[in-house]
């Protein structure tokens, strides 16, 4: 099924990926990968618990309105989670709940009637919502945001029962949910630790204060597999994970393929330059490929004269500098035509997003996946 961007998802036909109405660079979203990556996480954090798949940074590239449709569609996930309000107000014929992670960008007054959620952390914007909620006679449902030690959003820990008591007095909120953030639960256990207890030393005093609040969620991926939760945590948001790339990355599976086409081939002589500032040189006669696709696409420029491309079940190298709007490829040794499929990055060897990021000397994969140009089409395969 081919989405194109801000259009509704209504559409539940397969599109044949292979037609000649298939964009020549295109990204392909695999059904049957999310759907076993959400079954791993389910099974994870007990069938008993809500799933929430974060879905902000456009999907993680993978297509926000996309990954909502696969969302919506699938009985295991409950919530979806969003950076913006203005992500959340473009996504139409979702029936699940939907939680705004940031501030609101657009006026909190778009999302009356909706479901969906808010972040709240300080006394202002809880006052700025509880104003709207009494012009329109509505209750905003809020979760309260607990800094245990990120340093970001987040009511500071030994703040958070005062808070929530004032935030109580505010007849036009609703409080349905508290969470906090990890800030290194893929690379620091200590510090994990550090903030799980605080955040459960908050949990306690809002116990013995008779304040009970009915979600309780402080996860991502990295932490649902390290992290062994007490039976009152009921929510657990996950983001990288469901698309293949968490701290679980051998139970998981891929979701996302990039592919283009070669655009034209030609043979050049020995000791030619390649592309901009001459950093790459022929040595010998080279028969070499461009590719549509470059920076602007979101193909990282850290990839020139370093990564590879996958044509036909073979290998070939990029060379010379990754230009705004075209790649060069050598193909002199391998079989490939005018027109052919091109894996700029998928469920293969050396080619991976991972596998990306570290041949690009990028420290964080989300960058390589969210980096891909928001224009380009998504393809949902069945």
């Amino acid at each position: 099924m081919i989405i194109h961007n801000n259009k509704t998802l209504t559409s539940h036909k397969t599109t044949d990926i292979n037609s000649s109405n298939t964009p020549q660079t295109y990204v392909e979203i695999s059904t049957s990968a999310f759907n076993h990556n959400v079954a791993y996480y389910k099974n994870l954090i007990g069938q008993h618990n809500k799933l929430a798949a974060v879905i902000k940074g456009n999907g993680y590239g993978h297509g926000l309105h996309h990954m909502a449709y696969l969302c919506e569609q699938h009985n295991l996930v409950d919530w979806l989670l969003v950076a913006q309000l203005s992500e959340a107000l473009v996504l139409q014929n979702i029936t699940k709940p939907i939680l705004v992670l940031g501030y609101s960008d657009v006026s909190p007054e778009y999302a009356i009637g909706k479901n969906i959620h808010f972040i709240v952390d300080h006394l202002e914007y809880a006052h700025n919502l509880n104003t709207i909620g009494k012009k329109h006679s509505y209750q905003f449902s809020v979760h309260v945001k607990v800094d245990t030690g990120l340093s970001r959003m987040g009511i500071p820990a030994d703040e958070a029962l005062t808070f929530i008591t004032q935030l109580r007095q505010l007849k036009y909120l609703q409080i349905i949910g508290i969470c906090s953030h990890f800030a290194a639960s893929d690379s620091d256990p200590e510090f994990t630790a550090q903030q799980y207890a605080k955040f459960n030393n908050v949990l306690a005093d809002l116990h013995s204060n008779n304040i009970n609040i009915p979600l309780i969620h402080m996860s991502n991926s990295a932490a649902i597999s390290t992290v062994t939760y007490k039976p009152h945590f009921n929510l657990f948001r996950m983001g990288v994970g469901l698309y293949g790339l968490g701290q679980a990355q051998a139970h998981l599976q891929t979701v996302m393929t990039w592919k283009t086409h070669i655009a034209n081939i030609k043979t050049i002589p020995a000791n030619s330059y390649v592309s901009y500032a001459g950093t790459y040189q022929t040595k010998r006669i080279s028969r070499i490929a461009v590719l549509p696709i470059g920076y602007v696409d979101g193909y990282k420029f850290q990839l020139s004269n370093k990564s590879s491309v996958l044509i036909n079940g073979s290998y070939a190298p990029i060379i010379g500098r990754v230009a705004m709007n075209m790649t060069i490829i050598d193909v002199t040794d391998i079989t490939a035509n005018i027109n052919d499929e091109v894996i700029l990055m998928g469920a293969y060897p050396g080619i991976g997003a991972h596998d990306l990021a570290r041949i690009g000397d990028i420290k964080n994969v989300r960058e390589i996946i969210s980096g891909i140009n928001s224009a380009l089409t998504r393809i949902i395969k069945e």
